[in-house]
C-alpha cells in the first residue's frame, strides 16, 4: 500500500504543472483511520435548524434532489429537471427559478445541481446548450450568460508534444471549426473578476486538458494538461462536475475519481490535500470504462476545509445505486488525525445525539461553513421516537403531515450564533 501511495504522489508531481511546493501537504489517511461512532455534539453546536419544505403539486422535490443555501433561502434542484426557491426559516414555497424553454429568462437543458451556485452573488446556473445562463434567485437582475469555451471563437485543440513537453498557451486556436475532442464542462465556478474555472470531462479518452480558466465570452485564459488518457471502448460519455470550494481567498479543486485536491493559482496548481486510499482508490480510466471496477472502492463525494478541520464524504459502492454507503469523516488539523464514522445498518453519518433524529450526512458545506443535510419523507418512518427530543418529535410530526423533506442546517461549535 505504501508503494501504491508513493506512486500516486509521483504522478501528481509529474503530470501537473507545479511551480513550487505547498507549505504543508495535508494527507488524509483512509487506510488506517480512527473509525468510531462520532456524535454531532463533538463538532457541532446545538443551534440546529430543521426546515420541513412546504412542497406541493407545483414544487415536488425528488429523493435524490440537491440543495443550495443562502442566508434567507433554500434552493432545491431536481437533477436534470427544475429548481425551486423556499424560505429558509419557514420552508414555505416561494417560486420556481426560471423554467425550461427558449425565452430570454428560460433555459433549454437543466439546472446545475452540484457546484452550480454562485454564493457571493446568489446566482444559480443552468445548462443552455452552448452556454450557461445564471439567474439571480431574487430580484429582476439581468440574466448572466457565459459562453462555453468549446463553442466560443477561441477553442482548445489537442496540444502537441515538442521535445517531450506539452505546449500550453500556444496550443489555443482561433479557428472556431477546430474541436477539442468534445471535452465537456458541466459546471462553471466563479474565479473572480468575471472569470470562471471548469473541469473538463475526458469524454473520448484523449482530451488534452483537465482544467480551464475562462471568461464570460468563453475565451480560455489558462488551462492545465490532462494526465488521464485511456483507450475508449464503451459508449459511455462521462459528464462529471468539478468539485470546488473557496478557502482564505483561494479556490480549490478536485476531479472526479481523484485522490488529490489542488489549490488553483492564476498560473499553476499545487497539491493541497491527498487522500491515501491504498488499494481502495478508484482508477478514473477503469471506472469510466468498467463500472464494476468501483465495487468496494472509495469515491470522494464532498470535501470542504475549515480553520480546524477538513470534512469529507465518500461512497463505498457494492453494486446498484441503492446499495451504496455514504461514509462521513473529518481530519483534525491540530491533531493531524483522520476520523471516519462507523458504518451501522448501511449508514455511516454523524450520530445525532442532540435531538435524536437520523444520523447527519452533510450533502453541502457552504463557503460560510454551514452544513446542510436532508431527511427524506421515506426515511421519517424509520426514525424511532424513543430517544427523540421534544423538539425533534414536533419537527417529525409536522413533516409527516406535509410528506415533506426536512432540511437540516448545522454549524460548527466555533461558529458564533447570532
Amino acid at each position: 500500500m505504501l508503494r501504491f501511495f508513493s506512486i500516486s504522489l509521483f504522478l501528481i508531481v509529474c503530470f501537473f504543472p507545479i511551480y513550487s511546493q505547498p507549505a504543508e501537504l495535508i494527507v488524509i489517511d483512509l487506510v488506517n483511520p480512527q473509525v468510531e461512532t462520532i456524535p454531532m455534539s463533538r463538532l457541532f453546536n446545538d443551534y440546529i435548524e430543521y426546515v420541513p419544505l412546504n412542497t406541493n403539486e407545483f414544487c415536488s422535490m425528488e429523493k435524490r434532489a440537491s440543495y443550495y443555501l443562502t442566508s434567507q433561502y433554500i434552493i432545491g434542484v431536481n437533477t436534470f429537471k427544475d429548481a425551486y426557491l423556499f424560505d429558509r426559516k419557514t420552508g414555505d414555497y416561494i417560486k420556481q427559478i426560471s423554467k425550461e424553454g427558449t425565452g430570454e429568462n428560460e433555459y433549454r437543458r437543466f439546472p446545475i445541481g452540484s457546484y452550480g451556485f454562485d454564493e457571493k452573488n446568489n446566482i444559480l446556473y443552468f445548462h443552455d446548450l452552448n452556454q450557461w445562463k445564471g439567474f439571480a434567485i431574487q430580484g429582476d437582475k439581468k440574466v448572466t450568460k457565459i459562453t462555453m469555451p468549446k463553442y466560443s471563437n477561441q477553442v482548445l485543440t489537442l496540444p502537441k508534444e515538442v521535445g517531450g513537453a506539452i505546449r500550453q498557451e500556444n496550443d489555443i486556436s482561433l479557428n472556431k471549426n477546430n474541436d477539442w475532442h468534445k471535452g465537456e464542462i458541466h459546471n462553471p465556478y466563479p474565479y473572480g473578476n468575471d472569470k470562471y474555472i471548469g473541469y473538463v470531462n475526458n469524454t473520448t479518452g484523449d482530451v488534452a486538458v483537465s482544467l480551464v480558466i475562462f471568461d464570460k465570452q468563453g475565451q480560455v485564459l489558462k488551462y492545465f494538461p490532462n494526465s488521464h488518457k485511456y483507450v475508449k471502448t464503451s459508449k459511455m460519455n462521462p459528464l462529471y462536475y468539478g468539485k470546488f470550494y473557496d478557502y482564505h481567498n483561494r479556490v480549490y479543486f478536485m476531479e472526479t475519481y481523484g485522490d488529490t485536491l489542488f489549490a488553483v493559482y492564476p498560473d499553476r496548481i499545487e497539491p493541497h490535500i491527498v487522500f491515501n486510499m491504498g488499494d481502495k482508490k478508484i482508477s478514473y480510466e477503469e471506472a469510466v470504462e468498467n463500472v464494476t471496477y468501483t465495487y468496494g472502492r472509495y469515491d470522494i463525494q464532498l470535501v470542504k476545509e475549515t480553520n480546524s478541520y477538513v470534512f469529507f464524504t465518500y461512497n463505498v459502492c457494492w453494486g446498484a445505486a441503492d446499495n451504496t454507503v455514504l461514509v462521513c469523516g473529518y481530519y483534525d488539523k491540530n491533531l493531524k488525525k483522520t476520523y471516519v464514522c462507523k458504518t451501522l445498518d448501511g449508514r455511516a453519518g454523524f450520530l445525532n445525539d442532540i435531538d435524536g433524529l437520523s444520523d447527519f450526512n452533510p450533502l453541502l458545506i457552504t463557503n460560510k461553513d454551514e452544513f446542510l443535510g436532508v431527511i427524506s419523507p421515506d426515511d421519517l418512518s424509520l426514525i424511532s421516537t424513543d430517544s427523540i427530543s421534544k423538539r425533534g418529535i414536533e419537527i417529525i410530526t409536522q413533516a409527516k403531515s406535509m410528506h415533506a423533506p426536512i432540511i437540516i442546517i448545522v454549524h460548527l461549535i466555533e461558529f458564533k450564533c447570532k
